[in-house]
């Protein structure tokens, strides 16, 4: 079905007047996490449930994740990609700053029995503490210097808990400053990256620091992938 098409619109209606607000189990109807169970705001989260969430990036992470892989979530809001990632059979460490948002990602990763391990942290150039400056919605951040909220570099991340060989980044505008904090684990451990690009600055600066990276747009300018000259497509 076309989404924005008349039908289409009064089915999200209808939903949405049954819904409501309130948190509901369902369980994932299409793509990567079909058949995996989440506790969903149905009113906001349709996508998820559904499973038109980001289908370039389900299908980019079906292609490059598997039982061998240890994939980083960083920014990973409610835990559907970390789900994604974990029904392919990856080890998922998933970093996310908002208390709710982590709460919520812990109950949708036991509801499908997955262990996956959630930093209830902001990734950032070094492990301290920072400012979240809310951004589009209730549920949305972006990470400044400053106090609060306890941070993490990547570096330190792979420390605790083993090499990622994939990392997924989605951190509203602080791309830059995270993966300055994981000089080490791009250098050394060379994952697959993933990176979701907020504003001009971004776009200039994230290449920057993946230039031992082949770097390629994914779906859009605003969202890249860098891979390891040794893991480049021919």
């Amino acid at each position: 079905m076309n989404l924005s098409s008349p039908p289409a619109r009064l089915a999200r209606a209808a939903v949405n007047r049954v819904a409501g607000d309130e948190i509901r189990v369902v369980r994932v109807l299409s793509g990567v996490a079909r058949g995996k169970r989440l506790a969903l705001d149905l009113s906001k989260e349709k996508a998820y449930w559904l499973g038109h969430y980001e289908r370039p990036l389900q299908e980019f992470l079906r292609e490059n994740v598997g039982s061998s892989d240890v994939f980083f979530d960083v920014g990973a809001h409610v835990g559907f990609l970390s789900v994604c990632a974990a029904s392919l059979g990856a080890r998922v460490v998933s970093v996310e700053p908002d208390a709710a948002n982590a709460a919520r990602l812990r109950r949708n990763a036991e509801l499908n029995g997955f262990d996956i391990a959630v930093v209830e942290a902001a990734a950032w150039v070094e492990t301290g503490t920072v400012t979240l400056v809310p951004g589009g919605s209730a549920k949305e951040f972006h990470v400044v210097s400053g106090e609060g909220v306890p941070s993490i570099s990547l570096d330190d991340l792979a420390e605790r808990f083993g090499a990622p060989t994939v990392i997924k980044l989605d951190v509203e505008g602080a791309e830059a400053r995270v993966l300055e904090g994981a000089r080490h684990v791009l250098s050394d451990a060379r994952p697959i990256v993933v990176c979701e690009l907020h504003g001009a600055e971004q776009r200039e600066r994230v290449p920057a620091l993946l230039e031992s990276y082949a770097v390629e747009e994914l779906d859009s300018p605003d969202r890249i992938v860098g891979r390891p000259a040794r893991r480049a497509a021919a």
